[in-house]
């Protein structure tokens, strides 16, 4: 465990900070390390739709 407020995503490389409410709870043992950045995690719970599946029949 680290005291300081600086983790690296796991997806993206960057390094993000926990707010103050949330810091403290990791030092306090409630969370393991964090180890997403809000943006990756935004789109994890969010997936962009795939348009480029097409069940039209080709032949028409």
């Amino acid at each position: 465990m680290t005291t300081e407020n600086s983790f690296y995503c796991r997806y993206c490389g960057d390094t993000f900070k926990l707010s103050k409410e949330e810091f403290k709870s990791y030092l306090a043992g409630e969370m393991e390390d964090p180890d997403t950045c809000d943006d990756c995690l935004f789109n994890l719970n969010n997936p962009v739709e795939d348009y480029s599946f097409s069940d039209a029949d080709p032949g028409l």
